[in-house]
């Protein structure tokens, strides 16, 4: 008895940290997904720290109760495979111990591991819901307090454009204001210029109030255009806020049916209308399945391991991604046949998770009976190696003769092996996840399962961005693990060779790797992030695509720029300042010069079709520029002929950091006029850089815990390996944040991270032991 005892807690301690790891690393992955979609809250220096705390942390339910069935299913599978290699499960069988027996303690790990998904799922995931949704709200109420950022136009300010260079935040007070106004009853345009402004509040009504103000007005009256400017001491324009009107609205909205219980779900599911009910009945169905999987997950995840032979644990690792992704496609296609009527939601919602267990008693049949339905449990005889194998294993012999030896070629093509494995393994959840949360939205509206898929096309670059460091990391705890295990590292040390020498490969493998991902990251993702995004919202909207503001707004040295893009620059739902590379079309261009030091209108340029280029807009339609000199305005034909911007590239640069080149993001530092605006952006360009370096420098401080001789807690060393490479994520993060704000230079900010955990690899791969 105390012998079984043993054997079941040595079973549960080989399982456990694999899923424990496994748990770890799944999480953080989908968290960074998951936080992306609020990153104006986490990354704004114009709104406190303590929303970005909130949003993470309220998170982080949703994420576990997730990943927690996933964890289980690779935790069980590697943790058993590695005893089948090591021959440790035919020991356990030499004590007469059968698969049932082995099976026990791991039904029970599953059972504890249920029910702390139960209670996530069914208290945790709801309350966290809504306190996203309750700082999403509170984040827009408090924007609209103060709805002026530097650098930025902003537009939402009903008849009003206004544009602030630079300012105090905290304080409410700019430099160097910009406002448009238009009248097109009174065919009226009033353009002020001030060098200070601040807005005051009171509640619903708020004011911008301008010092030192220049206003100029071009009127029209009776086919005669005329421009007026004046200085103003001190203007104030009215500003209406709707902060309270906004609250109230946003209080009655009704919370989505992801945020309720299974108390309120079962509630609408009985007294909702027709949609409603069938969508409550699938997400109460949803949340009991996932809460039960672990259970499942063990039972299956345990029994295709005693069923097939020793084949590894990459080949676990692959046997678990396909195991999930099989039971999310059933997850998927069963709660398509509800939604459609064709089946009950009960019976769709049940349907993976039978199938799970119908392919785990097959693999306890197939494993006590082998010849039951078919299958041997001989072994075919090898055949003699065809002509080709021979030919392909000469080809090899010719490549090991121009590389540095066969120890080189096995470390480099292990270590490609296992990393093309974790990334697709990683990736596919990370896929999985997201058409999981897609789902409810595109399987409600024709032809949305086809965007769902176009959408995954075209986020599968910024998914590989995601994993590609996960993928480094655990290719280099694999490969060296194992080679360890075996003891081929001590062989090879044995023969004299250096432990420098020996990860030499590794490193300019992974020095090749962060130039793949930077090629990929600047000429890759920044075109699919634009059509991926605009997927999205157009499948949360079911088809709806969004709506564009066709005018845009760009600052230069004392010149304003406004323009639109082509109707066919805008389609699909993707925003026109998006699609515009140079040259670019433009129309109905209007440019506003001024004099320095916040002089007054001196000239006004307006095109109805234009081509950019850096620094000019060529004038390919109808345009004239109107000069005023000493009071007189004086008007010119300029059709055919260039204009000059005072901008360094090009004007669309408005993009979302991830959709611009470094070139792009470049040009836009240079045209920056704002300190906020250019932080953001040197953060946002430093971060591309350093793209390059992150490979290297995971693979710097992994090494010292994987290449060590000493056998003895390896799970340890790899935990402490996992451990800093979550603590230098959080570190990066946490960095960025101070640059943005200001309170670190950028380049400091984005490099130090890297470099100071490149010292610590160093210094530990110093203190190896060989």
């Amino acid at each position: 008895m105390k012998t079984g005892w043993k054997i079941s807690a040595y079973l549960v301690r080989a399982v456990l940290p694999y899923f424990l790891m496994s748990w770890l690393i799944l999480t953080v992955i989908l968290f960074v997904q998951q936080a992306g979609r609020y990153s104006e809250i986490f990354f704004s220096p114009n709104l406190p720290s303590s929303f970005a705390w909130q949003i993470a942390i309220a998170l982080i339910p949703n994420v576990i109760a997730f990943t927690c069935p996933m964890a289980v299913l690779v935790g069980v599978i590697v943790g058993m495979s590695r005893m089948q290699v090591d021959s440790e499960i035919t020991a356990i069988r030499s004590f007469g111990v059968g698969n049932l027996a082995m099976l026990l303690p791991l039904v029970c790990l599953g059972i504890i591991l249920s029910f702390i998904s139960l209670i996530v799922n069914i208290f945790g995931v709801p309350l966290a819901s809504r306190v996203v949704r309750d700082t999403a709200m509170r984040s827009a109420v408090y924007k609209l307090e103060s709805p002026i950022e530097p650098g930025v136009f902003n537009t939402e300010v009903s008849g009003l454009t206004i544009y602030v260079k630079d300012g105090d935040v905290e304080n409410g007070h700019w430099r160097n204001v910009f406002v448009y106004s238009e009248d097109q009853a009174a065919k009226r345009l009033r353009l002020i210029t001030s060098s200070r402004g601040r807005i005051d509040s009171n509640n619903q009504k708020s004011e911008l109030v301008l010092q030192d103000a220049m206003v100029s007005t071009l009127s029209e009256t009776l086919g005669a255009e005329s421009i007026v400017s004046e200085r103003v001491g001190e203007l104030r324009l009215a500003i209406r806020t709707q902060r309270d009107e906004m609250i109230e609205r946003l209080s009655v909205v009704q919370p989505s049916l992801e945020e309720v219980g299974l108390s309120e779900l079962a509630e609408i599911a009985r007294t909702g209308n027709e949609r409603d009910r069938r969508e409550a009945s699938i997400l109460i169905i949803r949340k009991i399945v996932l809460a039960i999987a672990p259970v499942v997950f063990c039972l299956l995840g345990a029994m295709m391991v005693l069923r097939l032979n020793r084949r590894g644990r990459g080949f676990g690792v692959l046997l678990a991604l396909v195991a999930l992704l099989m039971y999310f496609l059933l997850t998927f296609a069963g709660e398509q046949l509800a939604r459609t009527g064709t089946v009950s939601p009960i019976v769709g919602g049940l349907f993976p998770l039978a199938m799970s267990a119908l392919a785990a008693s097959y693999f306890a049949i197939t494993a006590r009976y082998p010849g039951l339905f078919g299958w041997s449990a001989k072994r075919a005889k090898p055949e003699a190696e065809p002509e080709s194998l021979r030919a392909a294993h000469r080809g090899r012999d010719i490549l090991l003769d121009i590389t540095t030896g066969i120890r080189d070629f096995d470390l480099i093509v292990s270590l490609l092996k296992y990393f093309v494995l974790a990334a697709l393994f990683v990736a596919g959840i990370f896929i999985v996840f997201t058409a999981f949360e897609l789902w409810r939205y595109a399987g409600s509206f024709d032809g949305g399962t086809g965007l769902l898929f176009e959408y995954i096309a075209f986020l599968t670059p910024y998914i590989y961005l995601q994993v590609a460091s996960t993928g480094v990391l655990i290719s280099i705890l694999a490969v060296f693990t194992i080679k360890s295990r075996q003891n081929e590292i001590v062989a090879w040390l044995s023969t004299g060779q250096s432990i420098y020498r020996l990860i030499l490969p590794c490193l300019l493998l992974m020095s090749f790797l962060g130039l793949i991902n930077f090629i990929v990251q600047d000429r890759i993702a920044t075109a699919t992030n634009i059509r991926q995004e605009a997927l999205r919202f157009k499948i949360r909207s079911r088809g709806v695509a969004r709506k564009i503001d066709g005018r845009q707004w760009v600052a230069a040295d004392n010149a304003i720029i406004s323009f639109e893009l082509p109707k066919a620059a805008s389609d699909n739902g993707i925003p026109a300042s998006s699609n515009c590379l140079a040259p670019c079309r433009l129309q109905n261009i209007a440019l506003y010069k001024f004099g320095v030091d916040n002089g007054g209108l001196q000239s006004v340029y307006r095109v109805s079709e234009g081509t950019v280029e850096a620094g000019s807009i060529a004038v390919t339609g109808k345009g004239e520029v109107i000069e005023v000199r000493e009071g007189k305005i004086e008007r010119a034909d300029i059709e055919g002929k260039s204009i000059e911007t005072g901008l360094a590239g090009t004007l669309a640069h408005s993009r979302s950091p991830n959709q611009s080149t470094v070139g792009q993001t470049r040009d836009a530092l240079k045209n920056a006029s704002s300190d906020i605006e250019k932080r953001a952006l040197t953060v946002s360009l430093e971060k591309k850089y350093v793209t390059i370096a992150i490979p290297l420098v995971i693979a710097l401080f992994t090494l010292p815990f994987a290449i060590g001789v000493d056998r003895r807690s390896r799970v340890v060393q790899i935990a402490y390996a996992v451990g800093l490479w979550l603590i230098f994520i959080g570190t990066s993060s946490a960095f960025e944040q101070l640059g943005v704000s200001g309170a670190l230079p950028a380049v400091i900010a984005v490099w130090s991270p890297p470099v100071f955990f490149a010292m610590i690899g160093a210094y530990l791969i110093s203190r190896v032991r060989t």
